[in-house]
């Protein structure tokens, strides 16, 4: 759903991709205040999060005072969103399922799969789940 300026919304939306598994060390490349952000990890992610924010809360530049580095905070319900978000925090939200591909395709993949190449065709031909209509109805009052 667009509002009536949805070229303007759409202007202040940035998707940052952030690497698979390399995730952790592509937390710096995501802009600090005044802009608004939040990642959104497959389930898997989990058990990590938390670690790896604190460590990136912990940063305190010791020579160059210019440099700033977001706050990251795990995200457990999707109401909480709005909380972290007004509190200046980088919300980091991790889907109840394990991977991507579980909203996509029944339990098994096809034999031949590759997610480079059979993950984006599948998306553009499925409905967005749910599960991700919900996190941008909470955001969408930022937009």
């Amino acid at each position: 759903k667009f509002p009536k300026k949805w070229i303007e919304t759409m202007n202040k939306v940035g998707i940052y991709h952030l690497g698979g598994s390399f995730w952790p060390h592509l937390l710096s490349t995501i802009p600090d205040l005044p802009y608004k952000c939040m990642v959104i990890l497959d389930g898997e992610h989990r058990p990590e999060v938390k670690e790896v924010c604190e460590k990136y809360n912990a940063f305190v530049p010791e020579i160059e005072e210019y440099i700033t580095m977001p706050k990251f905070e795990l995200c457990e319900e999707i109401p909480r969103i709005i909380l972290l978000i007004m509190r200046d925090a980088h919300p980091i939200y991790c889907l109840e399922k394990r991977c991507i591909e579980k909203y996509f395709y029944d339990n098994t993949l096809p034999s031949n799969y590759d997610k480079k190449q059979n993950l984006p065709e599948k998306v553009e031909k499925s409905d967005v789940p749910e599960e991700i209509k919900k996190i941008f109805r909470h955001i969408s009052p930022f937009l």
